[in-house]
């Protein structure tokens, strides 16, 4: 491929900076001159860019890919062609892989650490798999950390786009973070991440990996002896290297190794929570690499929404169950689109090839239906019962998005799924909110943006921003009602003010809280005449 520094693609893409070359594309660092942000141009092999079959498949994917809104994961702007170039639009991450990381360490990371690793990395797949999407590629080189230690997983779903096409087996991910059902060709399904993301936190804890290729007693290239090591070894013990491991660390990876996927974690949350030995080992922010490249010592503050208490519900326990259905309806009148979006184009492809054979067939089959008088009959109540349904997913399309995200639509499951936390998120010691119980009270964000203060008045300082949709635990609220105090960032405290949101529970249950005044050097105005509430 030609260099393209320098070059402007579509009016819109300023190429600026040749960035590298991996499996599938060469990556370009761009300036999107519409929005005025940089972007990662990805641009596909040339092999791949022929193959009419994997474009098709390409593009059809490229726009689910687009629906993946999470602060963990590389956002896509989208699928772009112009001439014989084909590429990808995504988030450009000003920062370093994982790997690179690694790679300058003296010694292994401590469990505390490598959980701050993990958590937004288990938020982001956890949040994919609740949408049947699958990374199929986790690795350290595809975990970023950009320079304001904000973790994000990058090449979501490359390598399962690359598994449809017609090119060959070793560029369809890594084969040391590969599973066996992915070595083997079968389906993967959240299983295969979570053994590819247990690979991982085995090299952040021992800098070295289960499967090197050295154990295998077959001839051949090293990715084939890696292959076979993952299908046929059994991965050694990681406190072989690092008898600092914890044992039930050891024995969480270990499950999440096990050759046969239902003998695995059935999902990433769990393989955190057995990680964390149930939320008791705190994430330790503080990073070996912050001080070396002079990066901030912890990462910025995430919002996480707190676990809903057994019992209790955001609207109670049929108002959840009615939103489930919603949303399951939406699903299934988005797989109803996409069908009749197939149907239309092998009719217009029918048209195409034979109009009059295919006209013929129609005036033949209507003349045997005309034959047989009872079949409209029969048919008749099938029809009203397909208005019926439509009629309700069209009811579901216009409430489902109340009071979600836009863009987090949850899978029609028992539980949404959300921007969760995977260690509790109860108070913290000595505060005199009440514990999460049946009857706690929640609020919802109803605005586009709200700020969270460390205090109850604008003069506090903002310590985060949450958006439309999020909610939280009311922990107390202020003397006049009109603020209150939620649990926001792992664990900690802030106040929002109450025309924010909606707040669902009883009110007077919640404790009442005057906290002490802020010291004067946090007192700042507010620019632009704004209440910065």
């Amino acid at each position: 491929m030609e260099d393209l520094v320098g070059q402007t693609l579509l009016d819109r893409y300023y190429v600026e900076e040749f960035v590298g070359r991996g499996g599938m594309a060469e990556v370009y660092r761009a300036r999107d001159l519409r929005r005025r942000i940089p972007v990662a141009l990805k641009f596909l092999r040339e092999d791949m860019a022929e193959d009419e079959v994997f474009l098709r498949r390409f593009r059809r994917e490229a726009r689910v890919l687009e629906t993946l809104q999470h602060p963990n994961i590389v956002r896509y702007y989208g699928f772009e062609e112009t001439d014989n170039l084909h590429f990808l639009v995504v988030e450009f991450i000003d920062g370093e892989g994982l790997r690179k990381k690694l790679s300058r360490l003296s010694r292994p990371l401590t469990l505390a650490q490598a959980l701050a690793i993990l958590e937004p990395v288990c938020n982001a797949l956890h949040y994919a798999h609740a949408e049947g999407i699958f990374h199929c590629d986790i690795k350290p080189a595809n975990i970023m950390i950009d320079r304001t230690g904000r973790v994000v997983v990058a090449d979501f779903g490359i390598a399962k786009l690359a598994e449809s096409a017609t090119v060959t087996s070793s560029t369809t991910g890594t084969p040391a973070y590969m599973a066996p059902e992915q070595c083997r060709g079968q389906k993967v399904d959240a299983r295969t991440d979570i053994y590819a993301l247990a690979i991982t936190t085995f090299e952040m804890l021992t800098l070295d990996r289960p499967f090197t290729g050295e154990m295998a007693t077959i001839q051949g290239a090293v990715s084939e002896r890696i292959r076979w090591e993952q299908l046929k070894a059994t991965p050694p013990s990681p406190r072989k290297y690092n008898p600092e491991i914890p044992q039930w660390a050891e024995q969480a990876i270990l499950k999440a190794l096990e050759k046969q996927r239902n003998r695995r974690f059935p999902s990433v949350l769990a393989f955190y929570d057995a990680l964390s030995n149930g939320g008791k080992v705190t994430p330790d922010p503080v990073l070996p690499w912050a001080e070396e490249g002079g990066e901030p010592e912890a990462a910025p503050p995430t919002l996480v929404e707190p676990s809903t208490p057994e019992g209790a519900t955001r609207h109670g326990q049929w108002e959840q169950r009615l939103t489930d259905a919603l949303w399951a309806a939406r699903r299934t009148w988005r797989r109803v689109a996409d069908a009749w979006d197939q149907a239309a184009r092998q009719v217009r492809r029918a048209l195409a090839a034979g109009p009059a054979r295919w006209l013929a067939t129609a005036r033949g089959q209507a003349a045997r239906l005309g034959k047989q008088p009872r079949t409209g009959k029969r048919v008749l109540p099938y029809l009203l019962a397909g208005a019926v349904v439509v009629g309700i997913a069209l009811a579901a399309w216009a409430l489902a998005g109340r009071g979600t995200p836009a863009g987090t639509a949850p899978a029609a499951t028992a539980t949404p799924p959300r921007a969760v936390t995977v260690h509790a998120t109860t108070p913290p010691a000595g505060s005199t909110a009440a514990a999460p119980s049946a009857n706690a009270v929640y609020l919802t964000i109803e605005t586009e943006k709200a700020n969270i203060r460390s205090g109850p008045a604008t003069v506090y300082p903002i310590i985060a921003v949450a958006e439309r949709g999020q909610r939280f635990e009311v922990l107390a609220r202020s003397p006049k009602s009109d603020w209150f105090e939620i649990c926001c960032i792992q664990g900690k405290r802030g106040w929002v003010y109450q025309d924010r949101g909606k707040v669902w529970g009883d009110v007077e249950t919640v404790p009442i809280s005057t906290p002490t005044p802020p010291p004067p050097q946090q007192i700042r105005t507010e620019a632009g005449g704004g209440t910065g509430r």
